[in-house]
């Protein structure tokens, strides 16, 4: 039976852009009327406390009026920074090509939000991945402006559909950390207009995003958050936005340039909006009040507009359990396959007796990058524990790490690198007792530490354990080598760790481990102060304090692992990067840490039934042994179930449908984007323009490892049957149907991909572009009809000496297919 099924790109667009901003305008008068009669009973002193935070998160409340504390969380991407489902990064969610499931996942967001008492959600990031060694890569979508915007409109909406604020960022032109809160981003107006600033336009007009976080670098000359061309210009003229726009935190520097620029909040408690530096301002009649009410109206309007005035309590149900199980399918959404040679996967479970995990993360994977996306999981699902829970005692599992990395497994601290006193004399930390759970008064009685896993009771004679009691570890670190360390506590009461007063994470949770914010540690040389405490509420008193220092212990891992894989009927290497290499502050190095290039290798030599599976946010240069692996997965930082959606993806439970947001290059040097990076830390010229990532090396005929759009699936699809109408206008819609038939034998789910070429142009333009596309499920045989439908938008191009956009009449040719250098079918057009 075939089925009909529609997706419409281009058209939600053109019907926006004429009717959004009035009705927004029209939506919004009632919230500005009461926005304003409540900033005309603010006093001065009170309206300057609203333009910054009264500590790093939060904006004060107004007690005499009623108005609540403001509250941000930073759970940028995949979960917000409490107990909660972690989802995939959002590459990963990119990866789905699922906008359904991503309307979802900000419904999640936004609940989850305002459960746990928070206004304003701080994401999402939509900056493009321009470097293939991007840093916060991660944190974004795609390399291609267009996949970005659609995945991102249903996430902003989901999220603020559920009362909560989102902070759209990074704007604009974040795309390295390198130097990446000084260094000037130049591009030209093209390549800004159709890349850069693409995604941030479409979430703004179709979206309607509450709120925009500037960027810390420069653009063209000024920070993001003195940025006038950008933030009034753009953002509130061209655009119609009509919320409110915070700065970065510590983005921010001058005065009068930020409040000039059009920008309402700076953030944290920053001095650059501080009431003697705005009264300065004042009384020189370089600002007035008006314009700090105009900036109120924004915050204001939003906060009537969602509510936040309303003391209303919501019911969220068993949103927990919900987003669990969302989770789950996000993840198994999100796995790319990448090779499958002579159908290696899935495995078939009834002939295999022993399957070996091997590789630094089987263990303890990565499940989200690192930076100040980081949050704490309920829970994080292994490689092997996915297995287990799947496959139960089926099949034995063997284990071997295979390689060492700072891979988020804790290890014995050692205390040479620890003092009790700062003249380094006595290895150990000082153990303060206290007689209440408070760590009020003097001790009880101090003790100095030599070891970190004890029971606490063994400090007291029978008859004296107290039932209650605190105690503090205090001391200093000299670590071995600069690193990011975290500590990992163990313990059965209540615990407090504190590194050199930069990071703190509470531990609400008893009875297991957890871990530690942690802090970038820069060299041996420096002394840190370190803090544990331990309030003790129960019978139980264990405390077991443990880091992320990595030790060999004169181990041969790899001949260990090798060992292993003689043994097993298949291997699966779980291998790649994680949140000490990739994340917030850096780029990611080139090599996988740990020489698992080599290890990858020898496994394959050894037993060539072995299934290679990366976790990263960002390509991977495997050339050393792409061709000797005969299945290899792109597993992503894929959240708290990254085992069970692995394990099911791996034994055929679930059909991998993922497709890569991003071209996987072969070697990082042929991005023309890293032939200048690193050289300059004051600027960034973006020479490439608009030929960046697939438009770069489909022009230049550039050999990449896998293209844009690519991910196979365990069964066969057929496009037939491309229809399109021959001749149009740039008023008429254009509707492009096909047939896709699942020619395989078990259920499947394609994206299918629609590109656009301008044959003829009066300025450059790249081969082909994403301009639609849809996810589509079928049964084995079944048919269904696609329909994209396409407006002007589609067909344009931005012309620099217009200022606009712009479609010239001529050829276009439709092209559609399952990846940017696959494809199906093509149809020329006549735009007239």
């Amino acid at each position: 039976m075939k089925r009909t099924i529609y997706i419409l790109s281009f058209l939600a667009a053109i019907v926006c852009l004429t009717t959004c901003k009035s009705n927004r305008s029209n939506q919004d008068s009632e919230f500005i009327q009461k926005a304003d009669a409540l900033i005309s009973q603010m006093t001065l002193e009170e309206k300057l406390t609203q333009l910054k935070g009264m500590n790093s998160w939060d904006i004060a409340p107004i007690e005499r009026l009623k108005i609540p504390k403001f509250k941000t969380i930073y759970g940028p991407f995949y979960g917000v920074h409490e107990v909660v489902a972690e989802f995939p990064n959002p590459v990963a969610l990119a990866a789905s090509w699922d906008t359904t499931l991503m309307h979802m996942i900000g419904i999640a967001y936004g609940t989850e939000t305002k459960a746990y008492g928070y206004d304003q959600w701080l994401g999402p990031c939509v900056n493009l991945h321009r470097l293939p060694i991007g840093g916060r890569n991660f944190e974004s979508s795609s390399e291609d402006p267009f996949l970005a915007a659609e995945m991102n409109i249903p996430l902003i909406k989901g999220i603020q559909e559920k009362g909560a604020i989102v902070a759209l960022k990074h704007f604009a032109l974040n795309n390295q950390e390198f130097f990446r809160a000084s260094v000037n981003m130049i591009a030209d107006e093209r390549t800004s207009n159709e890349l850069y600033l693409y995604t941030f336009r479409q979430c703004v007009e179709r979206a309607n995003p509450y709120g925009v976080m500037t960027a810390y670098n420069k653009i063209n000359g000024s920070f993001g958050a003195e940025n006038y061309e950008l933030i009034t210009n753009y953002l509130r003229g061209k655009w119609g936005f009509s919320g409110f726009v915070v700065s970065d935190w510590g983005g921010a520097h001058n005065c009068l340039k930020t409040f000039k620029s059009g920008l309402d909040i700076v953030m944290p408690n920053e001095k650059v909006y501080s009431p003697d530096s705005l009264k300065s301002q004042l009384s020189k009649g370089l600002i007035t009040e008006k314009q700090i009410d105009e900036k109120l109206r924004h915050f204001y309007t939003v906060r009537f507009k969602t509510g936040l005035f309303s003391g209303k309590k919501e019911s969220y149900g068993n949103f927990v359990q919900q987003n669990k199980e969302l989770a789950l399918k996000a993840a198994q959404a999100s796995i790319v396959l990448l090779k499958n040679d002579n159908n290696m996967l899935p495995l078939n479970a009834d002939k295999i007796k022993t399957i070996a995990v091997i590789g630094p993360y089987g263990e303890y994977p990565t499940t989200g990058g690192g930076g100040s996306s980081r949050i704490r999981a309920d829970y994080r699902v292994s490689l092997i524990k996915g297995i287990s829970n799947l496959m139960g005692n089926k099949i034995k599992v063997l284990f071997a790490e295979g390689a060492l990395t700072d891979n988020g497994k804790p290890y014995k601290l050692d205390l040479k690198y620890f003092f009790s006193h700062d003249d380094c004399k006595e290895n150990g930390l000082t153990a303060d007792f206290f007689a209440d759970t408070d760590f009020k008064g003097k001790p009880v009685f101090t003790k100095t530490l030599n070891k970190l896993d004890l029971k606490l009771n063994s400090f007291f004679k029978k008859g004296e354990l107290p039932d209650t009691f605190s105690v503090q570890l205090s001391g200093f670190m000299r670590p071995p080598i600069e690193k990011w360390y975290e500590f990992f506590v163990t313990s059965d009461g209540n615990c407090t760790t504190n590194l050199d007063e930069v990071y703190a994470a509470n531990i609400p949770k008893t009875g297991f481990m957890c871990r530690s914010m942690g802090q970038n540690i820069y060299g041996p040389k420096k002394l840190y102060p370190v803090v544990f405490k331990f309030r003790k509420t129960g019978k139980d008193d264990r405390l077991k304090v443990e880091w992320s220092q990595v030790y060999n212990n004169g181990k041969d891992y790899l001949t260990e692992a090798k060992n292993i894989a003689k043994k097993a009927d298949v291997v699966v290497l779980n291998a790649g990067f994680n949140n000490y290499y990739e994340g917030e502050g850096i780029e990611r190095q080139r090599e996988m840490p740990g020489n698992q290039d080599a290890l990858i290798k020898e496994i394959l030599k050894v037993n060539p039934r072995t299934i290679v599976v990366l976790q990263s946010g960002t390509p991977i240069e495997i050339n050393d042994w792409e061709a000797g692996a005969p299945a290899i997965i792109q597993n992503w930082y894929n959240g708290q179930e990254y085992g069970n959606a692995l394990a099911q993806v791996l034994f055929g439970n679930i059909n991998p449908s993922g497709k890569l947001p991003f071209t996987w290059v072969k070697k990082y040097d042929d991005s023309p984007t890293m032939k200048d990076y690193g050289k300059d830390s004051t600027k960034t010229e973006f020479k490439e323009g608009i030929f960046m990532g697939y438009r770069y090396y489909d022009k230049n005929n550039v050999a990449v490892q896998f293209p844009f759009g690519h991910g196979l699936s365990y069964t066969t699809f057929d496009y037939s049957n491309l229809k399109v109408n021959k001749e149009f206008t740039a008023k008429d819609t254009l509707t492009v149907t096909l047939d896709i038939k699942n020619t395989g034998l078990v259920s499947g789910k394609e994206v299918v991909e629609l590109y656009v070429s301008d044959k003829v142009s009066s300025l450059p333009r790249p081969v082909k572009e994403l301009k639609a596309f849809s996810k589509v499920e079928l049964g084995a045989g079944e048919t269904k009809t696609v329909t994209m439908k396409l407006g002007k938008s589609a067909f344009s191009f931005y012309d620099p000496s217009k200022h606009d956009w712009v479609a010239e009449p001529g050829e276009f040719e439709i092209l559609v297919g399952s990846s940017s250098r696959d494809i199906r079918l093509s149809n020329t057009v006549h735009l007239r």
